[in-house]
């Protein structure tokens, strides 16, 4: 009986696309999107008030595909307020946010996901690539997890978390009273998928890879004048995030250590990754002294943790060693199990 219900669950799923000026990124992602075999989907589009012809590519495309519906907002009201407004619109048993430069692994990644969910799933997590450059890409580090017997908390801390990615119930999501933080920034997904993750009690995990994270364009796209005032607002983020945990697991101390050094090591990724991406030279070298000044001050946010290399984005951290990394630290070196497989695509 148990695995007749399996195989007839066919749920419907929406796919929840945030779009803003995405003319010359988003055309594979909506053509893999598309071209999905799975049948029970309604695919939803929030355009951010585009100055391109991205709002009226997607409505031809609406026109032709009776699964995709058009959401838009004349001016741009930022990536968080664009997810809480396809949330609302949805009507899926699950939602599933994939972002405008990313794009599905293959065809029938969908349905080989369907028939690993379940009724009572309110998270399913996935796993992706990540591509650093065009043509190569680096598998996720808990994809090599053997184990499925994981808990959400468990996998928040052993992985990079995104709003995309994971299949969400949508009933579970919207008994949380939970939305996106209305701001006009990229780190949403920081402190609310925390909070999510946090609130889950029937979690599962597959290693089917889902998503290519198109970690180039996403690092190149974060070069502007504004990039000290969004490293001030992942640190805000992270505190946020880094108190929330506190409060919660105040009578589990071993487990919030394990989160403080989890958002610890994320916090100095995240930063790291921006400056490498920096071309302009005085913007740079503004940054470079940003970084000196106020690097001491974010160690002392974390009392608990140290750096400690554990997968292929934290590399910048340790090639700028001098910037990001306390002057009393010793250098690490990957040991076996930190190794990553390149693939070619």
């Amino acid at each position: 009986m148990q695995n007749k219900i399996k195989v007839n669950y066919l749920p419907k799923i929406s796919i929840l696309v945030p779009t803003h000026n995405s003319i010359g990124r988003f055309e594979k992602t909506i053509n893999k999107i598309l071209s999905q075999t799975y049948k029970n989907l309604e695919i939803i589009f929030h355009d951010d008030g585009s100055s391109d012809n991205t709002l009226q590519i997607l409505q031809k495309i609406a026109s032709l595909d009776k699964r995709v519906k058009v959401l838009n907002s004349h001016i741009n009201i930022g990536l968080a307020s664009s997810r809480n407004n396809l949330i609302n619109a949805a009507s899926g048993d699950f939602i599933f946010f994939i972002d405008d430069d990313d794009y599905f692994t293959s065809d029938k990644v969908i349905e080989k996901c369907v028939k690993v969910l379940s009724p009572q799933t309110q998270i399913m997590a996935t796993e992706f690539y990540y591509a650093f450059a065009p043509g190569i890409k680096f598998l996720n580090p808990l994809a090599k997890l053997k184990t499925k017997n994981i808990d959400s908390l468990e996998y928040y801390l052993n992985s990079t978390t995104f709003a995309w990615g994971s299949f969400i119930n949508l009933e579970f999501f919207r008994s949380l009273n939970i939305s996106f933080t209305e701001c006009k920034n990229v780190f949403e997904d920081i402190s609310t998928m925390g909070k999510i993750f946090a609130s889950c009690k029937n979690f599962t995990y597959t290693n089917i890879r889902t998503i290519i994270y198109n970690r180039y364009k996403s690092i190149m796209s974060a070069i502007d004048k504004n990039i000290i005032q969004k490293m001030e607002t992942v640190e805000r983020s992270f505190v946020h995030i880094k108190e929330f945990f506190a409060s919660k697991l105040s009578n589990d101390k071993e487990k919030y250590l394990r989160i403080e050094q989890s958002l610890y090591m994320e916090h100095l990724s995240l930063l790291s990754l921006y400056y490498a991406g920096i071309k302009n030279r005085q913007t740079k070298a503004n940054v470079r002294q940003y970084l000196l000044n106020n690097m001491p001050r974010i160690h002392e946010l974390y009392p608990n943790s140290t750096p400690k290399r554990t997968n292929i984005t934290q590399n910048f951290i340790f090639l700028n060693s001098k910037i990001f990394l306390p002057q009393d630290f010793k250098k690490q070196r990957f040991s076996k199990s930190d190794k990553y497989t390149l693939y070619d695509f």
